[in-house]
């Protein structure tokens, strides 16, 4: 065999090699579906306690309402993020729970069954990784953003964090009584809870996808260079 025909073939053998470790790398980096087998989310409430500088969570808890799919269903795989937990509850009673791989595995104390419907109340604190983005606006004010799309809102919710999983959702957001809170849905009302934060109320009564799920939180200003009269 001559030289020229050993390279072509160790050519072909290099591109052969780059095709496949693509190929694979694409799987392995590829999200991972859900499936709607086992429970389905109806209705999120979420409250949630932002602090004086907008920089994480103090305190949150999240109440999903859902729908049991299957019969002796043992366990409810939520998608959450890496904040801390302090306590989980299923209609009320304290239950045992797994994490890991981006999951929070919910264990009931007896097996499910189909069509029964239960709520699963999740109390957590921390910075999220991703989802509800904790950073300055373009004029160096703290600002809470939700970004979740297409996939990442369970970073500051826990959820079934897939678009056709729509459920509708109330949140009630503490916040620094200097700033303003936007939510989905209806605002139902603003109340003063202390002598530095105010609670924001809203209703959206429609079902909508997971990502779609969104505060913001930030100061309203006047711009510096408006014209005096």
């Amino acid at each position: 065999m001559t030289l020229s025909r050993i390279r072509l073939r160790l050519s072909r053998i290099l591109l052969l090699a780059i095709i496949l470790l693509t190929v694979v790398g694409v799987a392995i980096c590829a999200r991972r579906e859900r499936l709607i087998d086992r429970w389905k989310p109806i209705h999120y409430n979420v409250s949630i306690h932002l602090n004086e500088s907008l920089t994480e969570i103090t305190s949150a808890k999240t109440e999903v309402s859902l729908v049991i799919l299957k019969d002796n269903v043992t366990e409810i795989d939520f998608d959450f993020g890496r904040m801390s937990i302090t306590a989980v509850t299923l209609n009320g009673e304290v239950v045992p729970y797994e994490r890991g791989d981006g999951r929070l595995n919910v264990k009931p104390v007896k097996a499910l069954s189909r069509n029964s419907r239960v709520v699963v109340a999740v109390s957590y604190h921390g910075k999220p990784a991703d989802g509800l983005i904790l950073a300055v606006d373009k004029t160096g004010r703290p600002s809470a953003v939700g970004d979740n799309w297409p996939n990442r809102v369970h970073h500051w919710i826990p959820s079934l964090d897939h678009p056709s999983a729509k459920a509708t959702v109330k949140f009630n957001v503490t916040a620094p009584a200097r700033t303003n809170v936007v939510a989905n849905g209806r605002l139902d009302q603003i109340l003063t809870t202390s002598s530095t934060t105010k609670t924001w109320s809203f209703t959206q009564s429609v079902p909508i996808p997971p990502y779609c799920m969104i505060i913001a939180v930030g100061e309203l200003h006047r711009s510096s260079h408006l014209n005096k009269t």
